[in-house]
């Protein structure tokens, strides 16, 4: 009895996964455009922030100059270093 029963489950469990996919010919279809809102860029040196040569939107090329870190910071370390 417990079979019957559970084979029973099966089929009607299967007959409404069937009705309820949408046939390939009604599936829709979308294209669009991924935007990123957020771009983490890193620099080979630390330091303060002198001058910024772009903004959010802009276009940008391979090698561009984003932007511009503080010269003092950079030499006084150098100096330390030497």
């Amino acid at each position: 009895m417990a079979r019957k029963f559970f084979v029973g489950w099966v089929c009607v469990t299967v007959a409404l996964l069937g009705l309820s996919c949408k046939p390939a010919s009604r599936r829709s279809t979308v294209s669009g455009t991924i935007e990123t809102d957020e771009v983490r860029v890193g620099s080979r040196y630390g330091g303060r922030v002198h001058k910024i040569f772009v903004q959010e939107g802009d276009m940008l090329a391979g090698g561009q100059i984003l932007m511009e870190l503080d010269a003092e910071e950079l030499l006084a370390r150098r100096d330390l270093a030497a």
